[in-house]
């Protein structure tokens, strides 16, 4: 990853293989953290609901909504109840193949 300080909105964009995170100059590593953390909740934001959908048809079952969380020890959960689930961000770090099964 390359870290970029620039006076511009904080972005992270990808360059063939290598991550490139823009923050403007002064963040520390906890702001670099969260924006590198939003990065990562806004891939899941686009892969998810492919995934739900496929997955709803396959277990017949109807997902309500679903939520994107840090979790320590859990890579998600579920409240069949209401029909959400709670997804660890830390999944967008997983290869893709892993979702595909």
């Amino acid at each position: 990853m390359t870290v970029v300080y620039s006076d511009t909105k904080p972005d992270v964009t990808l360059d063939h293989k290598r991550i490139i995170l823009t923050v403007r100059p002064g963040s520390d590593a906890a702001k670099r953290a969260r924006v590198i953390h939003e990065w990562h909740k806004a891939l899941l934001h686009e892969a998810v609901p492919t995934l739900i959908q496929k997955w709803e048809h396959k277990l017949k079952v109807e997902v309500g909504g679903y939520f994107l969380q840090k979790m320590k020890t859990k890579w998600g959960s579920c409240n069949h109840r209401a029909g959400h689930i709670r997804l660890n961000t830390e999944l967008v770090r997983k290869p893709r193949i892993c979702s595909n099964m």
